[in-house]
């Protein structure tokens, strides 16, 4: 069960990298500051992700047989957890909604 995670794990990184760099770009591209800022805190919030599974993936590579502890299981949910945090987010941008916590911290600017 162990290698069988370990395998996900990097095929999740093998997509996620070129998806995370794809977002990347296309906040480059935007025109508008608050959406410039909205996406920077949504490719933010990807690079978390990828770095939190990516630190896992090197402790699972020194582990006999790939197989995650306790405490690695709950990193490894608190990344999932996150993860589906940035979709949801993500979500709410695409249908054009920010959730109130990201209006105030990309609001305005005056500098």
């Amino acid at each position: 069960m162990g290698a069988l995670a370990y395998w996900n794990i990097v095929a999740g990184l093998v997509v996620g990298v070129p998806a995370m760099l794809a977002g990347a770009i296309e906040v480059m591209l935007l025109r508008r500051p608050q959406a410039r800022r909205l996406g920077a805190l949504r490719t933010l919030i990807n690079m978390g992700v990828l770095v939190a599974f990516a630190v896992i993936l090197m402790v699972r590579i020194r582990a006999a047989d790939r197989v995650a502890g306790g405490g690695l299981f709950l990193v490894e949910l608190l990344a999932l957890g996150l993860a589906g945090f940035g979709a949801w987010f993500a979500g709410e941008l695409a249908n054009g909604r920010a959730p109130a916590f990201a209006r105030a911290a990309a609001g305005p600017r005056d500098y």
